[in-house]
């Protein structure tokens, strides 16, 4: 039995500005019209090897309700979701995910397949095959990691060196940090290392068994977090003291790099973990100059490029090994060979209190969507798009004037006075400091625009990150 563990934390800094703190890479749709997340689970539907259990994702409670609506859009509601109140690095996260599936299937031989939600794999079939064989391995107690035959020199990533072979894989010789240009060009070239990719594989038990050996201190945390979760069938919120004073570790230094057992199977199949602006360049398509040309965009004599808008048209001229990328509020220009640097951009916006930082244009509640179109110093243009069968409640800001047309679908706008039914072209003023809710009875989204005037020195509007069902 294989249990999926769907690793979707993530602090958005690698990929910014698309991807920010409270909507990461995982969760965006870069290399094929579904998020990486969607990308990573329908991967596993057509698995042979078995039988497949629906999976288990380790998450922040911010984005369990946008992970909930996607999982459910493939079909896989059933998904467990386990809420970190804390990132504290992959030990633990397995750790968890192990200890929930021993307590969901007892007595039963539990296989984790451990996944990163935001990793690329072009040839689905070439990883299924690599599952299939590392089963056996993993069913008979070896902690299994999946190693990328390399490419290139990369010193972006690990590497793991092969020991003796064991049928379709190695014994592990030992892990090795991110090398320098010569000696990773020496690795490549001696062909017994493979690119560390992060995944693995191994029985639920065994990797607890090792854990306790090498890490007991965050087993013991883990099962009081544990034991102190507020549950029900879908989610799991870790209890907030006991895993916040969990030790933060890899499951690498944890324990495969001090275990007995650790085997590597080594794995072609397109892999990349999108790890810049240049690994996103090199997984899209390229046109005949080298250039990946997303959303509304035109290039002249460049090359190379990387070049990708949201809404608004983006034009490149006579630039080469450039990523220019528009996400609505942000504008990020940069030489490809330090795109690497906006993780330092992101430190630094934090430092100044800047919004972009970590809040996109587009948010993500249970009841829709809400995206800032304009924001002057007293006027807000936003765009409201609320799921069919939901009720958004809110206060409208005591300082300015809030007026709504609704855009497509119709609106039920009621105030504790009275509730008026706005269809599509029509306006509705809210006034100032007063409670509304605002309803979509109907089976399509409601969009609706909301424009606001006035001292809006607070922030502007802000809306609740609950709903109700409509009646």
């Amino acid at each position: 039995m294989i249990v999926p563990v769907i690793l979707s934390g993530g602090s958005g800094t690698r990929l910014w500005p698309l991807s920010r703190e409270q909507v990461p890479k995982q969760l965006l749709s870069l290399v094929s019209d579904q998020s990486l997340l969607q990308d990573t689970v329908r991967r596993l539907d057509s698995f042979t090897a078995g039988p497949i259990k629906e999976p288990v994702v380790v998450c922040n409670k911010v984005h369990g309700s946008l992970i909930g609506q996607q999982l459910g859009a493939i079909g896989h509601g059933a998904a467990r979701l386990i809420y970190e109140p804390i990132g504290r690095n992959t030990a633990p996260a397995v750790a968890i995910a192990a200890l929930l599936t021993e307590e969901t299937y007892p007595g039963e031989e539990s296989v984790l397949l451990v996944l990163p939600a935001d990793h690329v794999i072009k040839r689905p079939d070439s990883f299924a095959e690599a599952v299939v064989k590392a089963l056996p391995a993993a069913g008979q107690g070896f902690l299994v990691t999946f190693g990328i035959l390399p490419e290139r020199a990369e010193t972006g990533y690990g590497y793991i060196k092969r020991g003796a072979r064991r049928g379709d894989l190695f014994d592990v010789e030992k892990f090795v940090e991110k090398p320098d240009k010569s000696r990773a060009a020496s690795y490549v070239e001696s062909g017994d290392y493979y690119w560390n990719s992060g995944m693995f594989m191994f029985e639920a038990a065994a990797y607890l068994s090792e854990l306790q050996r090498f890490a007991p201190d965050i087993l013991s945390a883990c099962r009081k977090a544990l034991e102190g979760a507020i549950r029900d069938d879908a989610h799991v919120e870790l209890g907030h003291d006991a895993f916040f004073a969990c030790p933060s570790d890899s499951i690498d230094y944890a324990v495969m790099e001090s275990t007995d057992k650790a085997a590597v199977i080594p794995l072609e199949a397109g892999w990349s973990d999108l790890g810049s602006w240049t690994s996103l360049h090199e997984a899209e398509e390229h046109d005949d100059a080298g250039n990946t040309c997303i959303g509304n965009t035109i290039t002249l004599n460049c090359r190379n490029s990387h070049v990708q808008s949201d809404n608004r048209l983006v034009v490149g001229i006579g630039v080469d090994d450039m990523v220019i990328v528009d996400s609505g509020d942000t504008v990020l220009v940069a030489q490809k060979a330090q795109s690497q640097l906006v993780k330092d951009v992101v430190t630094r916006l934090k430092a100044e209190g800047r919004k972009e930082a970590s809040v996109p244009s587009r948010r993500y509640y249970p009841w829709g969507t809400d995206e800032l179109l304009s924001s002057g110093g007293r006027s807000e243009v936003r765009k409201l798009e609320l799921h069919p069968e939901t009720v958004l409640s809110f206060s409208s800001d005591a300082n300015a004037g809030m007026r709504c047309i609704v855009i497509s679908g119709a609106a039920h706008v009621a105030s504790e006075k009275e509730v008026r039914r706005v269809r599509e072209g029509e306006l509705v003023t809210l006034m100032p400091g007063e409670h509304y809710s605002l309803e979509n009875r109907g089976r399509i989204p409601l969009i609706v625009l909301a424009v606001l005037t006035g001292n809006l020195a607070d922030g502007g509007m802000s809306f609740p990150t609950s709903s109700s069902r409509a009646l």
